[in-house]
C-alpha cells in the first residue's frame, strides 16, 4: 500500500512543477529584458494595421523591402524609461499586399506581434525591424508612433 506521506510528497511536487511550468511559459512568451532598438535603412513602404498598447500590446501590419523576398521581423515597443521591449513576433505572407503592389515573385511578409505584461508604461513608439539571413545581414527598420 502507498503511504500517505508518499502521496503528499508527490502532490506537493506536482503542484510545484505545474506552477513553475506556467511561470516558465509566461516568461518564454514575454521576454522581460530590455533591448536597444537599432536604426537601419528605412522601408520603402510599410503600414501598421493594428496598434494597441493597454494591458496587452498588439501590433500588426506589413512592410515592403525590395531587396528581401523573405525577411524575419522583430517588433519593439519603447518604455517610458527609454528602453525597448521585444514583442513576440510572427511573420506571415500577405497575398493582399502582393496583389496591391503587383509583385509576382516577391513574398511580402506581414507581421503580428504581441506582449502581455503587467505594466502599461509605454510611450507609444514602435520600432519594426526586418533582417534577412540571405543578404549579408543587411537590415531595415522604421519607427511608428501608435495613436493609443
Amino acid at each position: 500500500m502507498i503511504s500517505r506521506r508518499l502521496i503528499g510528497f508527490v502532490f506537493i511536487f506536482l503542484v510545484f512543477f505545474s506552477v513553475s511550468l506556467v511561470v516558465g511559459a509566461f516568461f518564454t512568451w514575454n521576454d522581460p529584458f530590455e533591448y536597444d532598438a537599432k536604426k537601419f535603412t528605412g522601408f520603402e513602404r510599410f503600414h501598421v494595421d493594428e496598434c494597441y498598447l493597454k494591458n496587452k500590446v498588439v501590433v500588426s501590419g506589413w512592410a515592403y523591402t525590395p531587396d528581401f523576398s523573405y525577411a524575419r521581423y522583430s517588433v519593439f515597443v519603447e518604455k517610458i524609461n527609454g528602453g525597448f521591449i521585444k514583442l513576440e513576433t510572427f511573420s506571415e505572407e500577405r497575398k493582399d499586399i502582393q496583389t496591391i503592389l503587383k509583385l509576382k515573385d516577391h513574398q511580402v511578409s506581414g507581421f503580428e506581434a504581441s506582449y502581455r505584461g503587467f505594466d502599461s508604461d509605454y510611450t507609444g513608439l514602435i520600432s519594426i525591424q526586418a533582417e534577412s539571413n540571405y543578404d549579408d545581414g543587411r537590415a531595415y527598420s522604421v519607427q511608428y508612433r501608435c495613436k493609443g
